[in-house]
């Protein structure tokens, strides 16, 4: 028989952090009115459940933020390599009206 401390709990949780954090004030919420009215037992299961929907948060800001981080990265990269090629193309074509300027140069002589 599993210990109601250590068996996972399981839950339907909302979509998207800003909901799941509402999920958790409110159940935070009925914890406290639990305990006020001594139902002790059916507080500490929503103990449980808030400790549960916090790992979840946590876990899913963690994935948010890994992600911003991506498509940050993704895009730093994009303009280092534009401004990379804009750099490349300039003085490739300055190279090209230097050695055009001395052909020029070479066939007057």
């Amino acid at each position: 028989m599993e210990d109601s401390a250590t068996s996972p709990v399981k839950i339907e949780l909302p979509d998207g952090i800003d909901l799941l954090e509402e999920f958790i004030f409110g159940l935070l919420d009925q914890q406290i009115a639990m305990e006020r009215t001594g139902k002790y037992v059916d507080a500490e299961s929503l103990r449980l459940k808030v400790a549960h929907s916090k790992k979840e948060l946590e876990k899913r800001k963690e994935n948010d933020m890994e992600e911003r981080h991506r498509r940050e990265r993704y895009e730093v990269e994009k303009a280092h390599n534009d401004e990379m090629n804009q750099f490349n193309q300039f003085w490739d074509k300055k190279a090209q009206e230097l050695t055009d300027e001395a052909k020029k140069c070479e066939v007057s002589l």
